[in-house]
């Protein structure tokens, strides 16, 4: 009974780090950031604004429909981004609460 109730029960991991670079990233409604690691996997995690949040507005530009887009000037910069999966909570427009999604903890850009 005790695995049943295991499966049944989303897995939130613990907070994992990737440095690479910034990479092309688009949304409407909940900040986002891309990054590319050196064997080219792509790691997305969003951004808390509402919470003291590690990523700028002024990375992003929004296109004549309102989709915003990170700066020229910001894609293929390194950086090192630490992130974990959470449950949204009220943190996205849109999606469940109980949703798991990859939410930034920390971000550098080294020198």
């Amino acid at each position: 009974m005790f695995f049943l109730v295991m499966m049944a029960t989303p897995v939130i991991a613990a907070a994992s780090t990737v440095t690479g670079v910034m990479a092309e990233s688009q949304f409407t409604d909940n900040v986002q950031i891309s990054v590319r690691s050196s064997n080219g996997k792509v790691i997305e995690a969003f951004c808390d604004m509402a919470h003291r949040s590690l990523c700028k507005d002024a990375w992003f530009v929004a296109d004549k429909d309102d989709v915003r887009h990170l700066k020229k000037s910001m894609i293929g910069r390194k950086v090192t981004l630490r992130y974990e999966a959470e449950k949204a909570g009220s943190r996205l427009e849109g999606p469940d609460p109980d949703d798991v999604f990859n939410f930034v903890k920390d971000l550098r850009f080294p020198k």
